[in-house]
């Protein structure tokens, strides 16, 4: 890890070494609000009462789970085996100790299982601020130059924001995102990720994330599951299992399910799911990306560890430019997915990247060339007629109670001869002429 320091503000990189885009097949699994509990099915330690505990205990063992596959197949003699798992992600609200010393030392014990084999990243929350702490156990315990970072592993930068610190405009923290945003090479790292553990600071940073093309945001504090309805908001909950979704803008995922105890906002234009779980990102390639969101086991009779229960595929055209080169709004479209997520596995075999189309102007462009020579003629001519009304000695009168003062100066003309007149008045200043 090194850090970077300019005018800009602190930053914070960590960067895997990697071959081409195809063989940095990038998978890495995310979530928010994990606290920790009792190995004992009881909760009698766990701390606060109201923790389920065993929630966050059920996530620490599926998030081991997919660390020691990626540690199997990584150590395979198998030159075609690939990592199942890259990092780890924590979007904030980690040990929720409060305070309490003992609580980090029963926190840190119960990530060992898969920190010790997976790049971990924790960003820090309002937990991690409150009982006194200020942020500092977290900081002593996670080193690094400043409480926000930058992590680039294979396909993907995760810019990771420290959203309890000042994030308003030219700020440092503010500086240092536009500086990570701006400063990525899209061709080889394609997928632009920012993170952090409240969504509702977003509205100080969203202007940068649409300036730079992000592509992902991952959030966390509501103890919920949330994403956008691609294919229809009118189904209440967006029960939509598998979809396909070509964005225009950068895709919101709320995945608060490490631990922490659920709640349900019943929003309508949300795929929602109050279950406890994690999100687990899968970049084939610079064009397809998998969001998949897994069940930890700990939802009841008919939960299983890693079941998939929500499933979003991300398709870019026309990598790696911008979204201002991607097809017109009259031909995106979004499709109910179908097939396996294997199915994009095969895309990311291909040993070239597939030339852009060429390009279509956007809709917005076409109808602001037509519409502006009109605004322009319709202002020349109101001023016009503004002067020419007062070139000929008329007087306008502002209000009814001026209409007997004025009423010998208000000179009435007929509709048909004012236009003649007005035109006259036009071809006398030069401004109009006839063949």
């Amino acid at each position: 890890e090194d850090s970077d320091s300019d005018s800009g503000g602190s930053s914070s990189f960590f960067s895997s070494s990697s071959s081409s885009s195809e063989e940095r097949r990038t998978r890495f699994v995310v979530f928010g609000n994990l606290g920790r509990g009792t190995r004992l099915d009881d909760d009698s330690v766990t701390f606060p009462e109201s923790f389920p505990g065993v929630a966050s205990r059920m996530t620490t063992g599926l998030v081991a789970e997919l660390a020691a596959k990626a540690a199997d197949e990584s150590s395979s003699s198998s030159s075609s085996s690939r990592k199942r798992l890259d990092f780890v992600l924590h979007v904030g609200n980690l040990a929720y100790a409060d305070g309490y010393v003992s609580a980090w030392d029963e926190y840190l014990e119960q990530i060992e299982a898969f920190a010790s084999t997976v790049a971990y990243v924790p960003l820090f929350g309002a937990a991690e601020f409150a009982g006194g702490e200020c942020g500092v156990p977290a900081a002593r315990l996670f080193p690094r130059p400043t409480p926000w970072t930058s992590v680039d592993v294979g396909l993907v930068r995760v810019v990771g924001l420290c959203t309890e610190l000042d994030l308003r405009p030219d700020s440092e923290q503010w500086r240092f995102l536009e500086k990570a945003l701006r400063d990525v090479d899209r061709r080889k790292t394609p997928w632009l990720v920012v993170a952090g553990e409240d969504s509702q600071l977003r509205r100080h940073v969203e202007p940068l994330l649409l300036r730079y093309d992000v592509d992902l945001c991952f959030w966390g504090r509501d103890a919920v599951y949330q994403r956008p309805c691609f294919s229809s908001a009118e189904e209440k909950g967006c029960g939509v299992l598998r979809e396909t979704f070509h964005p225009t803008a950068p895709v919101h995922f709320v995945l608060g399910t490490g631990g922490a105890t659920l709640h349900n906002t019943q929003r309508n234009a949300l795929r929602e799911l109050a279950k406890w779980g994690v999100g687990h990102v899968d970049a084939h390639n610079a064009t397809h990306l998998d969001v998949e969101f897994l069940d930890n086991g700990a939802n009841g009779d008919a939960s299983s560890p890693g079941k998939v229960l929500d499933f979003v595929t991300i398709v870019k055209e026309n990598f790696p430019f911008h979204r201002h080169r991607r097809r017109p709004s009259s031909q995106r479209h979004t499709e109910q997915q179908s097939e396996e997520p294997s199915s994009h596995a095969a895309s990311s075999s291909s040993s070239s990247t597939p030339a852009p189309p060429p390009y279509a102007p956007d809709v917005d462009s076409v109808v602001l060339l037509i519409a502006a020579p009109l605004l322009l003629w319709v202002a020349y001519d109101s001023a016009m007629r503004t002067q020419w009304w007062a070139d000929s000695g008329h007087t306008t009168v502002h209000d009814d109670d001026d209409v007997e003062d004025h009423d010998e100066d208000v000179h009435h003309v007929d509709d048909t001869d004012s236009e003649v007149d007005y035109h006259s008045y036009l071809v006398s200043r030069g401004s109009l002429s006839y063949s």
